[in-house]
């Protein structure tokens, strides 16, 4: 197998021009790249809107098919997504109804805890116990924890991998 030459390596993306492999794709979980091909011309930037949010729609719903996802997720991701400086919500994992892992300009931490402690009804447990930031570039990181809580710890923190 070739090893990847930039570190990450660049997005994956699957081209797609077929209006009928929006919405497998989306349920899939594929990234998709859409271009100016002859099918998007023919029909037209509103059927092509079409296609992206049911695209979206699918994307959104696939946590569904595999259980991992929880009411209370969903509306936790939203208040995160309107919050500044957060870049991206994605549901991780599947015990427990799953984990949430949010891209948040550093910045902009202090405001997304504020919203999700106004909101702490969501949660089950204390928000500050139920948050775990991470910088990039610290390494692999492994869970472990006493008493068999869940924390972050580094495993090697001042090498990147």
């Amino acid at each position: 197998m070739p090893k990847a030459v930039q570190r990450p390596h660049p997005p994956i993306v699957l081209p797609l021009d077929s209006q009928q492999g929006f919405v497998p794709m989306g349920e899939m979980g594929y990234r998709i790249a859409i271009g100016g091909g002859s099918m998007h011309n023919q029909r037209g930037d509103a059927v092509l809107k079409d296609d992206v949010e049911n695209y979206r729609q699918a994307w959104r719903d696939a946590g569904e098919l595999y259980g991992i996802r929880t009411p209370q997720m969903d509306e936790i991701a939203n208040l995160c997504r309107a919050c500044d400086g957060v870049m991206g919500v994605k549901v991780m994992g599947a015990g427990f109804g799953g984990n949430l892992l949010a891209l948040v300009r550093d910045d902009c931490l202090e405001g997304l805890q504020d919203t999700l402690e106004e909101h702490r009804g969501l949660f089950s447990r204390p928000v500050q116990d139920s948050i775990l930031v991470h910088n990039p570039g610290q390494g692999v990181s492994i869970m472990s924890g006493p008493e068999g809580d869940m924390n972050w710890s580094p495993l090697w923190p001042t090498t990147e991998v």
